[in-house]
């Protein structure tokens, strides 16, 4: 399979959650969250909290993912703001299993690394 990453703009407002992967100090991890809120804010996505992934690992069976996804599946919230996709997870078929899972939600993840919205396409290679 490849994976195609692309980014698309949506003009929208929209109510999102923040996820962090870091390992930094409180005041580090608050810097990131005020600038991730700062980019939503921006960009007309109100981030109204975040979840904080503190642990070393990246794989996608991780605790905070579980509750990245339960928050998502309550249904409050439309989209997931991180500084990067891969702050979710490192392996390219947990990612496009986490999109197809966010894609059932109706549910969005925007990148500030990667300045917008990032969809995944699944294309079958030949």
């Amino acid at each position: 399979m490849n994976y195609n990453l692309q980014v698309i703009n949506l003009p929208q407002r929209m109510r999102a959650v923040g996820f962090v992967k870091s390992r930094k100090s409180y005041e580090k991890i608050h810097e990131i969250c005020r600038n991730i809120s700062r980019v939503g804010f921006s960009k007309r996505i109100y981030v109204s909290d975040f979840i904080v992934d503190e642990t070393a690992g990246t794989d996608i069976d991780r605790s905070a993912i579980d509750r990245l996804v339960g928050r998502l599946e309550y249904g409050d919230v439309e989209c997931v703001m991180v500084n990067s996709v891969f702050d979710i997870t490192r392996d390219v078929d947990d990612l496009a299993q986490f999109f197809w899972h966010l894609n059932q939600l109706d549910c969005k993840l925007y990148s500030i690394e990667e300045k917008g919205f990032i969809p995944i396409e699944l294309e079958d290679e030949e």
